[in-house]
């Protein structure tokens, strides 16, 4: 602060997501065998297997690239605390996933 006192924030009912792309087609059970399967085969600690709050599928433009308005299809990813997050975030990067609002501090 300005008077050079630390201050603590607590905000509650808030789940850090991002998204990753996922081919038009999918529907929600094929993201629910899509996330069972990194469970099962990933080196994801177990501790934040049963992390995710919930997902869901969205339409969206991405950001960065011209698609002359074209809307892609995004999983979008809610996590019940930070830790899962950030583990979630690097497992599905070396698979090959690719994310969005994934850097967050």
């Amino acid at each position: 602060t300005i008077y050079g006192k630390s201050i603590c924030v607590n905000v509650q009912d808030f789940y850090p997501y991002f998204y990753i792309s996922i081919p038009d087609k999918y529907t929600i059970s094929d993201c629910e065998k899509l996330l069972n399967n990194i469970k099962d085969n990933s080196k994801l600690y177990y501790a934040y297997k049963e992390k995710i709050h919930k997902y869901e599928i969205i339409k969206g433009k991405p950001f960065y690239e011209f698609t002359y308005n074209q809307q892609f299809s995004y999983l979008k990813i809610f996590f019940k605390n930070k830790e899962s997050f950030d583990c979630w975030a690097r497992i599905l990067n070396k698979e090959g996933h690719k994310l969005y609002e994934s850097n967050i501090d």
